[in-house]
């Protein structure tokens, strides 16, 4: 019904989108092809935000348009970031007011709870007598009338599929050069033969859903009688065919890999068939019906093999046949043989290259071993175990740690139910259900307690691989390597490196240097100099490492990626920031063309690119900022005083690249992180001049600060004396010292989480602030500067932190000086003096505060001075 409103619609010249998707990475791909019709530009369809954006689009759209979701019975493809579908916030939502537009969405799902109250259900009953004739007409036009069409389509109870199966049939019969005088032609004979089967047919108006036992039975009948008509024509595999697809995963089946003949030809249940018997029989399930070919959609935009899918009430009548429950074991046993010959050849699952085969593979894989009973041989167990493996290591080097976790889960306890814990299938598949748990906590970041378990379990993982497997083998030395890396997440940076000497040791003498686990060992150690700060050695070491995972795996390979992206560290780190930022740039595309945008090292990888244009960005600003007359104005107080202080290249391609790496951070995943680089942001236009825009960039970046853990964080202290010293600049001295209060207000709670040495530095920024609007002659603004330096006196000198001590005591000589408080500015003056020699003999630093010694002393002179004339005076007057 969906498709022929479709079709309607798009003969009417509305704009339709059809998405029927598999998972949440198939229904991203497809939204976004629908973004680019809905008008969205090119840079904005890979926003982590693009299902706003998306909606928004088609809110505004000045034209009819039709968007179709098929078969979403699993609502969490819908999802984003795990929120209810009936919030409306996710690829599904409600239309706005005044929209042109209509969705239609197909599911079995029909919870209102679930769905949300603004959805509304128009539940599909089967067809009635006169369009299931009709339907039946559509496919078999010479089978008769419209009466006989009519009433067959009522005994075969409206079905939808039922009614395409018959006529399939039907219109095979009457072009077949098999006929002969039994064949079922027409409408009549067909429901004659229908009806003598003896089969309870539906009332009309039983809604599918309701009478799904019975569909099954009507649906079975009427393939019985399409596989008559082939048996007929000697095609007797068609049958054990259509039950083995029916074993796989209800998914699309890629055939093409996995019905290969030289298994087939091996089983019992297809009578000796040759190659040409199997295509010929597929290729008859899909002319009546039985089967469907489906488009692959796995690799949008590249040309694939076409895959075949079933019905699921097929599927399900098939599978729940007598037949097939008699012969069950034996059908696993098979499907586990295909699913294991068709892993080794769809090629590397931890290759990209291969990306395409295991998508269309992997369900099917992990299917089959969730399917496989007590029966069941050791053979089967062991191929679809391995199998089931494979897709797991795929499903890893997609960035999927949960799925892959999962499924090596269930390889592990099934072959620990039939080999044994201490068994190499068991063995293999603990280890690496223990890296995804290991990886995950690291990503996460949030649960310490998560790596120190997972550290503990890989750690007896190795040992019971060297005591069942012994030291010296691949699988031990995996296990060690492994165990090592969790050492080095969890901090134990010694112990790691023994541990990776050790079975880099082990790995060149068994494997060889080429061998794989001998370069993923050996760039282990490498990170170990980069984190000893070795850098250049590391550096060597990564770009060997580099060389020979090219060689192996190819420049798109995931760990070719994560050693490029040690290596765009390593540039960052020696402060090469371009060659650190071209670096990441190429990792980040290439993720994101490999992964998805969502995917968990996509994520990591624009996390590193945004924090490396944060960087570079802030080079090319103390590059500006070096320019000589810039820094002489800056020194006058005249900062604000010119548009461009600094070489205007630099400070565009600074806001260029903070602007990039905002667009790169998820604000609502980071707000902490994406309020930093508007901060940083803001500085730049400070420079400029542009003064205003720095007050809303401030402002913006303090809000989302606060939004990470409260409003009571250092780092919004730091940007509240920033914004407070350019309202000082934009004249708006009541907003500056509202601000300056409100910092001043956090220093002085007992409970403010932030270092002793901060917290003066703090109390100094903001008694700087009191003091730069005492200047313009705001009451009250010295007290509350004098009382904040005090602060950051009392702290320093506990502290002896004599460098900033001194700073801070000049500061407060300037501020007794002005309130003509000589005594106490000449006695401050005279300590910052001695705490400055004492630290630093800078003859600069301290000539100026010599000078401003000197003229305090001359006043206290000139003042004791007078006050002796005035007293001599009064005292010759007296005599």
């Amino acid at each position: 019904m969906a498709l022929e409103i479709a079709e309607r619609a798009v003969r009417l010249g509305v704009l339709v989108w059809w998405v029927a998707p598999l998972d949440p990475h198939q229904l991203r791909l497809s939204m976004e092809v629908v973004a680019r019709r809905a008008g969205i530009a090119e840079s904005d369809v890979r926003r982590p935000d693009l299902a706003d954006l998306l909606w928004d689009a088609l809110a505004d759209l000045d034209k009819p348009w039709l968007l179709v979701f098929d078969n979403i019975d699993d609502l969490q493809i819908l999802n984003i970031n795990r929120r209810p579908i009936r919030e409306g916030r996710g690829w599904f939502r409600p239309l706005s007011a005044g929209s042109m537009g209509t969705v239609i969405l197909t599911t079995r799902n029909g919870s209102l709870r679930e769905w949300g109250s603004w959805s509304s259900f128009h539940l599909i009953n089967t067809l009635s007598g006169k369009f299931a004739g009709e339907v039946l007409l559509d496919h078999a036009p010479h089978a008769g009338g419209q009466d006989e069409a009519i009433e067959l389509g009522r005994r075969l109870g409206g079905l939808p599929l039922a009614l395409r199966l018959a006529g399939a049939y039907l219109a095979e019969t009457n072009s077949s050069v098999w006929q002969t005088e039994s064949s079922v032609r027409t409408f009549k004979a067909y429901l004659a033969r229908f009806a003598s089967t003896g089969v309870m047919l539906l009332d009309h108006g039983k809604r599918v859903h309701e009478t799904e036992d019975v569909s099954r039975g009507i649906i079975s009948r009427t393939w019985e009688l399409s596989f008559e008509l082939l048996e007929r024509r000697g095609e007797n595999v068609a049958r054990p065919i259509l039950r083995l697809l029916s074993t796989f995963a209800d998914s699309e089946i890629p055939h093409l890999l996995l019905l290969a003949f030289d298994v087939l030809k091996e089983s019992d249940l297809l009578d000796n068939s040759d190659s040409q018997d199997l295509q010929r029989a597929v290729q008859s399930l899909v002319e009546l019906g039985l089967v469907d070919i489906a488009a692959n959609r796995s690799v949008p935009g590249e040309s694939r093999p076409h895959l075949l899918r079933i019905h699921p009430l097929v599927r399900d009548a098939s599978r729940r046949s007598a037949d097939y429950l008699e012969r069950r074991v034996a059908y696993l046993d098979l499907a586990s043989a295909l699913v294991c010959h068709a892993a080794v050849d769809a090629g590397d699952p931890t290759n990209a290259s291969s990306w395409s085969n295991w998508s269309d593979l992997a369900l099917h894989c992990t299917f089959i071993i969730s399917e496989l009973m007590s029966e069941s041989t050791a053979q089967s167990i062991t191929d679809a175990a391995a199998a089931a493996h494979h897709a797991a290591e795929y499903y890893a080097a997609r960035g999927l740690l949960s799925q892959a976790e999962l499924e090596f889960h269930a390889v592990g306890e099934k072959c620990a139910d039939t080999f044994g814990e201490e068994a190499r299938e068991t063995l293999k598949s603990r280890l690496a259900e223990a890296m995804m748990r290991r990886d995950r906590s690291l990503f996460d970041g949030s649960d310490p307690a998560a790596m120190t378990a997972a550290l503990g379990e890989l750690e007896r993982i190795f040992e019971r691989h060297v005591h069942a497997l012994g030291r010296d083998c691949s699988e031990s030395i995996v296990a060690e390597h492994e165990f090592g890396i969790a050492l080095a997440y969890a901090g134990h940076s010694e112990r790691a490196r023994e541990v990776y000497e050790s079975a880099y040791r082990k790995s060149f003498e068994l494997l060889g240097e080429d061998d794989a686990k001998t370069i993923h060992i050996r760039m282990s150690l490498a990170a170990r100099l980069y984190h000893e700060g070795r850098l250049e050695e590391a550096l060597v070491e990564f770009n060997a490492g580099l060389r020979s995972g090219s060689r192996l795996w190819g420049l798109k390979s995931p760990a070719v990626l994560e050693w490029r992206s040690w290596i765009a560290s390593i540039y960052r780190k020696m402060g090469r920031t371009e060659e650190s930022l071209m670096e990441c740039r190429v990792i980040a595309k290439l993720r994101d063309e490999l992964f998805g945008r969502n995917n968990v090292w996509t994520t990591h990888a624009k996390r590193e690119l945004a924090a490396v244009l944060v960087d570079h960005g802030r080079h090319l600003r103390k590059k500006s900022l070096a320019d000589k007359q810039t820094m002489s104005n800056m020194k006058r107080g005249n900062l604000m005083t010119s548009k461009q202080v600094g070489p205007v290249e630099y400070f565009s391609e600074s806001i260029s690249l903070f602007e990039e790496a905002l667009s790169l951070i998820d604000q609502d995943a980071a707000p902490g992180w994406y309020g930093v680089v508007l901060h940083d942001l803001a500085e730049v236009h400070v420079d400029t001049g542009d003064v205003k825009e720095a007050i809303d960039l401030y402002r913006r970046s303090i809000e989302s600060k606060a939004r990470d853990h409260g409003d009571r964080r250092e780092d919004i202290a730091i940007t509240r004396n920033a914004l407070a010293k350019c309202l000082i600049l934009d004249r708006q001295f009541g907003s500056a010292v509202e601000v300056a209060d409100t910092v001043e207000a956090v220093l002085c709670q007992a409970d403010f989480d932030v270092s002793k040495e901060r917290l003066a530095v703090l109390s100094f920024q903001v008694g700087k602030i009191y003091e730069d609007v005492a200047q313009f002659g705001v009451d009250g603004m010295s007290v509350k500067a004098i009382n904040a330096y005090r602060r950051a006196v009392t702290i320093l000198r506990r502290e002896e932190n004599l460098q900033s001590l001194g700073v801070v005591l000049a500061r407060l000589g300037v501020m007794m000086r002005e309130e003509e408080n000589l005594v106490a500015a000449a006695d401050y003056f005279r300590e910052a003096i001695d705490v400055t020699r004492a630290h630093d003999a800078n003859d600069e630093s301290i000539s100026g505060m010599l000078v401003d010694l000197g003229r305090v002393s001359r006043r206290l002179g000139k003042k004791e001075l007078g006050e002796s004339v005035t007293s001599n005076k009064h005292s010759s007057e007296e005599e």
